[in-house]
This record gives structure tokens, sequence and C-alpha cells, in this order.
């Protein structure tokens, strides 16, 4: 059962960068806006919220200082009439979680959720309100085995043939379709990464062996396991093409894939200023957590170590991808072209 935040403690925080001239470690990050994201490794909008209101009481804390929120959901519970009455357009970006339009997969992986159909009926009903969304395809599963649509040898050595291949079918491409019909304009994709744990998981619950779908040594490193980033390229590519043809923005996420992909994926990426694609379409929106100094970020990491590496690693990489002084960054970031991809 989850346990509610201490709303007292949330206005303390925003009274005194706001109101006070006291010290604050939060006043930097608050004075510039840097958007605040209500939901990722929980849910702000289960059923609870209907009894106990902390959501709504959040919402309405920012929307007295006028603060930038995103909400990162899968309940339709955000389509609600109490809570659209509180909403202000202004401020509040409404990301919606939907890996595909399978009924019966995604309530096996997504047990007491909401079904797709009742999620892309709330994002509808969002959009005739004004209010600007986004559907989150992460975690973006696979179709089928890392390379099978890049690496037929791989295919061939694994399985034989690619008709022996397994299928998860959680998402077709048509999907996009859906969403254009439920008037959502942006979609932002975010390859999964899998533990074993979850890897067993996912074998046991849909009866697919989900550990076939990756390659061999990329099965055998350590931590969660990836797809090769050729595959993972060809589908952000794909999804790009089909939301060019839907009139449906794209941009891909990179949390939890490390900031490799933040950089080698951004040529796919309509908003280049904001990967969560809020700036420049929500009016409060202007700035992200990349404005601020290192300083700032080393004031808050909880290891000082871990975060020098990484403004190192940021630094590196943006100079690797960006200015295209390496062979696989321009290979993995133009966009998709049915001519030189492999036959689907």
């Amino acid at each position: 059962m989850p346990f509610p935040v201490n709303l007292a403690e949330v206005r303390k925080i925003l009274f005194t960068a706001f109101e006070t001239d006291k010290p604050s470690k939060w006043r930097e990050i608050l004075e510039k806006r840097v958007p605040l994201r209500l939901g990722s490794m929980s849910d702000s909008f289960m059923w609870m919220d209907r009894k106990y209101k902390i959501t709504q009481e959040l919402i309405k804390i920012l929307n007295f200082y006028q603060y930038p929120h995103i909400v990162f959901t899968r309940s339709d519970l955000v389509a609600e009439e109490s809570y659209l009455k509180i909403f202000d357009r202004r401020l509040i970006s409404i990301q919606m979680s939907i890996s595909g339009g399978n009924e019966e997969l995604t309530q096996i992986i997504e047990p007491g959720a909401p079904s797709v159909k009742r999620r892309l009926a709330a994002l509808r009903a969002l959009a005739d309100e004004g209010f600007w969304t986004t559907v989150r395809m992460n975690p973006l599963f696979p179709m089928k085995p890392d390379g099978y649509f890049t690496d037929p040898n791989s295919i061939r050595k694994r399985f034989g043939t690619k008709e022996s291949c397994p299928s998860f079918d959680i998402f077709s491409w048509d999907f996009i379709s859906q969403l254009r019909e439920a008037k959502v304009p942006s979609l932002l994709a975010g390859f999964v990464r899998l533990s074993t744990w979850a890897i067993n998981n996912m074998t046991k619950e849909t009866k697919i062996d989900f550990r076939s779908f990756f390659k061999p040594d990329l099965l055998a490193q350590r931590g969660d396991k990836r797809f090769s980033d050729s595959e993972i390229a060809f589908y952000y590519k794909r999804l790009q093409a089909e939301c060019v043809k839907n009139g449906i923005r794209f941009n891909t996420c990179y949390i939890g894939n490390g900031e490799k992909d933040y950089y080698q994926y951004q040529n796919l990426w309509d908003n280049k200023s904001d990967c969560c694609d809020a700036r420049g379409n929500v009016a409060a929106f202007q700035s992200t957590s990349q404005d601020l100094a290192w300083n700032t970020r080393f004031q808050h990491a909880p290891s000082k170590e871990i975060a020098e590496r990484s403004m190192i690693q940021e630094k590196e990489l943006e100079t690797r991808y960006l200015s295209n002084a390496v062979e696989i960054g321009r290979d993995l970031i133009l966009p998709f072209s049915p001519e030189v991809q492999p036959s689907l």
C-alpha cells in the first residue's frame, strides 16, 4: 500500500524558496522553475486518491506557485472531472504510459492497470479540454528477438529461420494510428531493459522465453539486459516514420539507458531542447534540469564521484555525437529510410 507524501513538507519547501530569503538547497532549482515530475517509480493517480486527494492537493499547491509539472501515469483517473477542473493548461504536461494496443498482454504485464481502451479514451478527453498530452511507450518492448531486423546472420545462428523466432505482440506499427485517433500530439519511446528477475517473471507470466530475445553476448553481461544499438535504432527510426505519417511528434527517452542514448538518437527528435517534448508546447515550460550548473547538480547528487564521472561523460558524448566525429554515431541517428532498411 503506497504511503502518501507529507504535503506540509512540500508547502514548506516552496514557501521558503518563493516567499522568504531563508537558505534553501532547492532555491536555484525552484527559481529556475525546472519542471517537477509527478509519478515515475510510482503512480500519483491510483484509486486511493479519490479518497485521500493527496495528488489533488499537491496540484493546487503547484498552481498557487505557478509551478510547471509533468504528470506520468497509467491511470484514466487523470481525466476525471475532479482533476480536470483543477489542472492548469499553462502549467501541466500529461504523459500516459502505454506499451501497445494488445489488451491481453497489457493485462498480463500490468495487472490492475486500466485497459488500453480506457487510457486512450482518457487521452482523447484531455485533448478535447486543451491539455498537452504525450504517450510514453516506455518500456518499448521488441516484437522479435534482437537482430531480427538488423542482423540476419545472428537470427539464423540462433533460430535457423526468421519464421522460427518467437514473437511478443504487445504493439504493432499501426498502434500509432490509434494514438492519432485519440488526438495524441506527441510520442516518447524508451526501449526496454530487463533485469534477470524481470526476464524470468515475464517468461513465467507470458509463456514466452524472454531470454531468447537477447543476443547471448549481451545476455551474459552484468546488470540489466539490453538490445544492440543497431536494433534499437531500427525501432526508433520506424516509429519516427510512423509518427510522421500520422502527424505525431516523436522523441526518445534515455532515462535508465545512459547518456549515450540521449545524444545517439537526437536527430530523430522533434524537440531537441526537451526530450519530454513539453518545452515549447506548455507555456510554463521554459527550462529543464540541463539548464542547471554542474555545481548545483553536485550539491544534490547522492555520490559526488558518480556525478563527476557523469559530467565528464556528458561532455565527451556531446562532442562525440553532435560533432559526427564517430562513424557509428552518424549511422545510428540517420532518419529512417525504407530504401536502406532490411525487409519488414
